[in-house]
């Protein structure tokens, strides 16, 4: 209930205080090796298990993320230029849809699993419309999150923010994925959603 208001509370504080000499950058969702949410990492692992897995809707919702080493690079660029102004730091420069995201991942991978498509109205009934439930995804009945990934990046990436391809992000996701002891508990577990299937 307070993330936003205090991430838009510090920006101001920020402004205040530095004026014209603020850089206030605000990224979309941030991915990559070692993130420490797995929100973008439980797909990956659904698409490494080589078994069916609920995918959300049709497939055409919407999706904007970042690789975090990417953010990283642009970031001491943009400080050691002393950069100042404000800029959505969100990829990749296409649009990028669901059923993108897991083509894609399924591709590179060479994944053998099968995501089913379950329209967005019986994972509402199911009580799954939750973004920790299906990480990432955002029902249309949250409308006030409508916009969410439809941010406007070209300031951004006019300064010189470089976004690797999503299949590179995916495919170290995977590697990082292999190594962990555990997974991050996020996301339906592997019981609830072949019950749900």
């Amino acid at each position: 209930k307070t993330y936003g208001p205090l991430k838009s509370a510090c920006e101001q504080v920020a402004t205040e205080l530095a004026g014209g000499c603020s850089l206030i950058i605000r990224p979309g969702i941030i991915v990559g090796p070692h993130d420490p949410t797995g929100r973008f990492a439980y797909w990956v692992r659904r698409l490494a298990a080589a078994e069916k897995f609920i995918a959300p809707g049709d497939g055409s919702a919407r999706l904007q993320i970042i690789d975090v080493r990417d953010l990283a690079d642009w970031l001491v660029c943009m400080v050691e230029q002393q950069v100042t102004g404000f800029f959505n730091a969100v990829g990749p420069a296409v649009s990028l849809s669901f059923q993108a995201m897991i083509e894609s991942g399924m591709a590179v991978l060479k994944s053998r699993a099968t995501p089913v498509w379950v329209p967005a109205e019986r994972l509402i009934a199911a009580e799954l419309d939750s973004g920790s439930m299906l990480p990432l995804w955002m029902p249309p009945t949250k409308s006030k999150f409508a916009n969410m990934f439809g941010i406007e990046g070209r300031k951004a990436w006019a300064t010189g923010l470089q976004l690797r391809p999503l299949e590179q992000t995916i495919i170290d996701v995977s590697v990082d994925e292999a190594k962990r002891n555990s997974a991050v508990a996020i996301g339906l577990s592997s019981e609830r959603e072949q019950e749900l299937l």
